[in-house]
């Protein structure tokens, strides 16, 4: 099943929890819990707040890595569901390369370097006290683009690296 990550600022999601049905706000740079359903997917692709994680160069992809639609339902892409907007959030997952050429700090960047000299020696996680540039140098260290991981909060990041390492 794809992965989709937020490429927009934020995302609303309904979902399941123990409790029953929620919504959720999502920043840029979540991951969509796997319950959200076929139909909230097709209208966050729609009106470009998703895209599938990981995707190359952006969120301009053919309309195969859509959801199918269900039967009897207006296809999103058949309802004018961005109200005319034609604003383009763009950006890739965390790997793809959704920035601008040049606009990425350099590695030598001395935040980076003091940054990196924190990281774990044994190649492990950084402490939950460690600051969001030694979480996105972790990230880094494990294939993350640099301006992605910047671009993600540190709760997320944690996240998202303890999960991945599981």
């Amino acid at each position: 099943m794809t992965q989709y990550q937020v490429v927009g600022q934020v995302a609303h999601v309904r979902t399941q929890s123990p409790q029953g049905p929620m919504t959720r706000l999502l920043y840029k740079g979540s991951l969509l819990p796997d319950d959200v359903s076929p139909e909230q997917i097709r209208h966050l692709l729609s009106v470009k707040l998703i895209a599938p994680f990981g995707g190359v160069g952006g969120s301009d992809l053919p309309g195969a890595a859509l959801p199918p639609p269900i039967a009897g339902q207006e296809s999103a892409d058949d309802a004018d569901t961005d109200g005319g907007n034609t604003d383009d959030n763009g950006g890739g997952g965390p790997q793809g390369g959704g920035g601008t050429e040049g606009s990425e700090t350099p590695f030598d960047d001395p935040d980076r370097t003091a940054a990196r000299s924190k990281l774990p020696t044994d190649g492990s996680l950084p402490d939950g006290r460690a600051a969001h540039a030694v979480w996105v140098e972790a990230a880094v260290a494990r294939g993350y683009a640099y301006e992605a991981a910047r671009g993600t909060a540190k709760p997320e990041l944690m996240d998202l690296l303890r999960n991945q390492q599981q």
